[in-house]
């Protein structure tokens, strides 16, 4: 009798493990079935078929995303634009499985259904990534240059670069004023930096104390609109493409193109709104890259710091000084330290000339003179400075009164 009750205690234990397992793989997994289409120009061929796949997987993606938990709309947005930078090869890791269960297909149409388990945990990372508000990358100052035509013509007051400027500081950037820009946007040094060589235009950044530079260009055009659309006499279609660079290092971190279109009863109007649309859908492109795609960690890199005339106690004040500079240190490494010269790798988001101007104004609110020797693109050597002899005391003539 003792035996069977420990069989069958043996087995009710089973049993509830076994449900909480199922259960725990249940609450790890969503189960969705999601749709994606494509119109090619002719019939639908190979290539056809995985885009539409990979539209069916993103949607699956960004579903079980809004089904997991609230999302605010500005990181749908990053999340969705994250999502859109990846192919079919690149979605499979956000699923245990996905099985094509009915395509439909006709000259200029293509369609496949897709039944899918979502991992949440794989998912809950990249919402992580597109939800996050202190990317080091925010603290970083942004400059935008975007000249704008429509047909051979400027176009007053960039839409396009506007646009851009207000959602890069709603996402938490410092970004340079567009009035500073304004004097240079239709030179031809931004003309080339557009194209191939940015260095003009980054070290124009860089006084203006720039550290990320957003420069490209965007151009509109006509286009017959419904006459039967209310209040829409005129139609216009814009593209716009741009290139993020970081300035010290003139790397290239991420570049995007947009298009959009705009009616309106004014041509000017319509030209002005389609560039917005185009800009819109852009910076939604730049701020996934930056931002949940981690394309910005290039920026985040070491700077070599090198103190010379350093003593052992004041080698370690001064590393202690960069570690307390909390804003732009993310680490401070030493590499050597040898015939009272010191060496640090500190790594950081911030440019050499900024951080060489922290640590100059952080020594002197601590007492330590310092002369900054160099700084160049990833490095800053300083050299403690002598403290200054003081003036030898005035004599002084004693003053002989009357007697």
């Amino acid at each position: 009798m003792r035996s069977m009750r420990f069989r069958l205690s043996v087995l009710a234990f089973a049993l509830a493990m076994a449900a909480a397992g199922s259960q725990a793989a249940a609450q790890a997994t969503m189960q969705l079935e999601s749709v994606g289409v494509v119109r090619p120009a002719g019939d639908a061929q190979p290539h056809d078929r995985e885009e539409a796949l990979a539209i069916a997987l993103r949607g699956a993606i960004v579903e079980a995303a809004q089904k997991k938990g609230s999302i605010a709309p500005p990181a749908q947005r990053l999340l969705r634009a994250a999502v859109d930078k990846l192919d079919a090869a690149g979605l499979d890791r956000f699923f245990e499985s996905r099985q094509v269960v009915q395509e439909r297909k006709r000259r200029g149409y293509y369609e496949v259904k897709v039944a899918s388990v979502v991992k949440l945990e794989e998912l809950q990372k990249l919402v992580d990534a597109a939800t996050k508000g202190d990317s080091p990358l925010k603290k970083m100052r942004v400059m935008i240059v975007i000249p704008e035509h429509h047909l051979a013509r400027p176009i007053p007051d960039p839409a396009g670069e506007t646009e851009m400027i207000r959602m890069f500081i709603r996402e938490g950037f410092r970004v340079i004023d567009q009035k500073q820009v304004e004097t240079i946007r239709h030179k031809d040094l931004v003309k080339r930096a557009a194209k191939e060589d940015p260095k003009e235009l980054v070290a124009i950044a860089q006084g203006w104390g720039a550290e990320l530079l957003i420069v490209g260009e965007g151009f509109s055009q006509d286009v017959p609109v419904d006459r039967s659309l209310v209040g829409a006499s005129a139609g216009c279609r814009a593209r716009i493409e741009a290139r993020v660079i970081q300035c010290d290092t003139a790397d290239i971190l991420t570049a995007n193109d947009g298009e959009g279109g705009g009616v309106d009863l004014s041509p000017a109007v319509a030209a002005k709104a389609a560039l917005r649309s185009a800009a819109a859908k852009m910076a939604d492109k730049m701020l996934a890259d930056l931002l949940v795609n981690g394309h910005g960690q290039a920026s985040r890199g070491r700077i070599r710091i090198v103190l010379a005339g350093a003593d052992f106690e004041s080698k370690l004040l001064f590393r202690k000084m960069l570690e307390g500079i909390t804003e732009l240190v993310a680490e401070a490494e030493e590499v050597s330290f040898q015939e009272s010269r010191a060496e640090i790798d500190v790594v950081t988001t911030a440019t050499s000339a900024k951080l060489a101007e922290e640590v100059f104004l952080k020594a002197r609110t601590q007492g330590l003179r310092l002369k900054v020797l160099e700084q160049s693109g990833r490095r800053c050597v300083f050299e403690i400075a002598s403290p200054p002899t003081s003036a030898p005391a005035a004599a002084v003539t004693p003053s002989v009164g009357p007697r």
